[in-house]
């Protein structure tokens, strides 16, 4: 009887210690699933000519023109790194792009992710975000 009534005490204390695991472990792997997102949109990016280049992210569309940095939000996404639609929103990106310096250069993207989805960019910071996380990524666009 003492037995079964430490082993269930001690499964009751180890709950929020194995929750907390698996939701890191979600954060990780949307964390990396985002990040590879982006990468192909950008990789995918279309040539549009006047030096502009177009992508999509979900339902969402994003330009940039060669040799001009710009700065832009996506998200929030879920942990399987697509755009959330509903209450499943994990994560939210902000992306520094500094595209090529000509239409057949690489461009760099650096990627920036936090969580919770509700984390804002202020300057070179996170505001209210629990982590963060930042790859570079470099892209050819087509």
């Amino acid at each position: 009887m003492l037995l079964d009534q430490c082993f269930s005490y001690c499964l009751i204390a180890l709950l929020p210690v194995g929750l907390k695991s698996v939701r890191e472990s979600n954060l990780r792997s949307g964390l990396i699933q985002t990040e590879r997102t982006l990468a192909e949109a950008l990789r995918a990016a279309r040539y549009t000519g006047s030096d502009e280049f177009l992508f999509a992210v979900g339902t969402s569309n994003f330009s940039f023109r060669i040799n001009t940095p710009t700065n832009f939000s996506v998200g929030p996404f879920t942990a399987g790194g697509s755009p959330a639609l509903h209450g499943d929103a994990m994560l939210t990106t902000f992306v520094e792009l500094l595209p090529g310096t000509n239409r057949f250069a690489p461009g760099r993207a650096i990627i920036h992710t936090a969580w919770p989805p509700t984390a804002t960019r202020l300057g070179n910071q996170w505001q209210g975000a629990e982590g963060s996380a930042t790859r570079t990524v470099i892209f050819f666009p087509r």
